[in-house]
């Protein structure tokens, strides 16, 4: 564990130098943030033995210290954070939160106890560890830390200014963030999918605050990503993690899945459950036809259901097969090879009358990047790009919105996990909207269209943080 401090040092010389204080009323903290506002000493924010902090603190002398309580709504816990003092204000700019979460927000105070959020969108991208400066009568982001990568970008606010902080950003792809922290769990290896007017958040494994996986058996709904109502906190179908949601026929549908490999009896299921309302789950069949798998993907299409590819344990096959359903019960193996390799983690679509395969993860673990297209799921073709297309990638988000197929965020080479957005009109003229997305980039999100628009919602970060969050794009 590391070793925490509340001390204060002073020097005249740089060599010499004199404890103030040996411990501080404040707690024992580091990724705190210490200013000079005011003239006196200003201590922010940072992480202790108990969590994220965000009280404030002044000292005329480093010796003595008074807690400033405040007055008005105030930046939530946060350390790593970036500060300056800008208009005779003092600022805090982003930082990283409670779960791993990193915030693109910007706060400020003329006497520590009032606070105002700055209302504008910052149009620099969620981070940590990035550097705040007052400079050229300017207020400065630079550079920072998004998990998967070290910025090296720079964004400035001009006195007065109501809009977006300038960039030379060419970024044309807009997100705006629905909702920070939902209800539920940030988790991992779950099903969200949007069924009847409403997203549909499905089980999954969250990590507790010892970072020991934690099966969850919850289902909660939302029909506007931000309220989010608990549908049931034991759903009655036994996988946990790692099956396929989708809906079908206006109800919710699992395929497959296992119970995790932190259950006491691990196991993988071949079955396949549907739900009206996401309380009350029925078993549609226990002997579908295809063996029991995880990491499969299923769409509705055709009038039908289908599933194809995904693993199963413990022989680590890779299935490159594809089965369709009309009732949910009897099932009919399309294919039993598709000439797309056995794969997991990959994305299926519907889009243009055609069923699409885009990456995963092969046998030998190696991440993909081919796309495939079939309209009967039997006769596939390979759609070979025609200009650059997105990198390698397995747990990637995927979905078809204005008459485009759009890619996002997943886990590459040397299983790094990315936060790009990339779209295409027909799978061969790839378009890149944007490299770093204003979301924190994240594997097993999920990409949906609701209400008329793009959502990014959950995943999990480079360092394994488990998010909660939703997004939606312009």
């Amino acid at each position: 564990m590391e070793r925490l401090y509340n001390d204060s040092w002073s020097t005249e010389d740089g060599v010499d130098w004199r404890q103030m204080a040996s411990s501080a009323p404040w707690t024992k903290r580091s990724g705190h943030r210490v200013v000079l506002f005011n003239d006196a000493l200003w201590l922010l924010g940072g992480k202790d033995e108990l969590g994220y902090r965000n009280d404030v603190w002044r000292s005329d002398d480093g010796v003595n210290w008074a807690k400033i309580d405040p007055a008005t709504d105030i930046w939530s816990p946060r350390a790593l954070f970036g500060t300056a003092v800008f208009q005779d204000k003092l600022w805090v700019l982003g930082g990283r939160e409670s779960h791993g979460l990193l915030d693109a927000e910007a706060w400020y105070t003329a006497d520590g106890a009032h606070w105002s959020r700055f209302d504008a969108s910052v149009g620099w991208s969620s981070r940590f560890d990035n550097a705040g400066a007052a400079h050229g009568d300017r207020l400065w982001v630079i550079g920072g830390s998004t998990y998967d990568e070290y910025r090296s970008d720079a964004w400035y606010l001009s006195p007065g200014a109501d809009g977006d902080a300038d960039s030379d950003s060419d970024s044309d792809a807009d997100w705006n963030q629905v909702s920070e922290t939902a209800p539920w769990h940030g988790r991992r290896w779950g099903g969200i999918v949007a069924v009847a007017d409403r997203i549909w958040l499905l089980k999954g494994q969250h990590l507790d605050a010892t970072d020991t996986p934690v099966a969850m058996d919850d289902v909660w709904s939302s029909s506007d990503g931000e309220n989010w109502t608990l549908a049931t906190a034991q759903a009655e179908w036994p996988a946990q993690m790692n099956f396929s949601a989708a809906g079908f026929k206006d109800r919710l549908w699992v395929t497959g899945g296992t119970t995790g490999h932190s259950a006491p009896i691990f196991e993988t299921f071949g079955q396949v459950w549907r739900s009206v309302d996401g309380e009350k789950w029925t078993l549609a069949t226990d002997a579908p036809g295809w063996s029991p798998r995880e990491k499969h993907q299923s769409v509705a299409f055709d009038g039908k259901l289908w599933i194809l590819g995904g693993y199963s344990e413990p022989s680590w096959q890779h299935h490159n097969d594809v089965w369709s359903t009309a009732d949910g019960v009897t099932w009919t193996e399309v294919t039993s090879d598709a000439p797309w390799s056995g794969r997991s983690g990959h994305q299926v679509l519907v889009f243009d009358n055609s069923l699409w395969v885009l990456g995963g993860r092969n046998d030998v673990e190696e991440p993909l990047n081919d796309v495939w297209r079939s309209s009967d799921g039997l006769n596939w073709t390979q759609v070979v790009p025609a200009s650059p297309v997105w990198s390698p990638r397995s747990e990637l988000g995927a979905t078809g919105f204005n008459g485009r197929m759009w890619v996002m965020g997943g886990r590459a080479v040397d299983r790094q996990i990315v936060g790009d957005v990339w779209s295409t009109g027909d799978g061969e003229h790839w378009q890149l909207h944007s490299e770093t997305a204003d979301w924190p980039a994240r594997s097993d999100l999920t990409v949906l269209v609701h209400d008329n628009r793009v959502w990014v919602i959950g995943g999990e970060t480079n360092f394994g943080f488990l998010l909660g969050d939703a997004w939606t794009m312009n």
